[in-house]
């Protein structure tokens, strides 16, 4: 009785956690681990990352530097409109892989915003 116990309350404990092994953009959908997560809409610029309720989370404006480079900024609503940029993040495959990486998302496919904070702070300018 007392290994059901504990067993039990280590798989309560990781419920929430999403291990994203797929990711992928489609016409207006990203896709985790191949179920429905995000509305993905393009724009002339950018991109903006929405919730599957339609509610905007994050949107990304994309600059051209030179021939070779870009640099997107994002903008995080829900963090008082936080802005963050890194060399290496530019596409919403290459966002959602730092998500990933990271643990950002839960199973309910849900930005943890105590957990993205803490990222952005960390990846930011880089």
């Amino acid at each position: 009785m007392f290994s059901f116990f504990s067993l039990s309350v280590y798989a309560q404990g990781f419920e929430d956690e999403l291990y994203v092994t797929d990711i992928k953009i489609e016409k207006e959908k990203i896709m985790l681990n191949k179920v429905f997560a995000f509305k993905y809409l393009p724009e002339t610029n950018g991109y903006t990352i929405a919730g599957k309720d339609g509610k905007e989370a994050i949107h990304a404006v994309t600059k051209v530097i030179d021939q070779t480079r870009t640099i997107t900024t994002f903008t995080f609503i829900n963090l008082q409109d936080k802005k963050f940029t890194n060399s290496m993040i530019n596409t919403p495959e290459q966002l959602f892989k730092m998500f990933a990486d990271n643990n950002v998302i839960n199973a309910e496919f849900k930005i943890n915003y105590v957990q993205l904070k803490g990222i952005l702070e960390r990846y930011d300018g880089k």
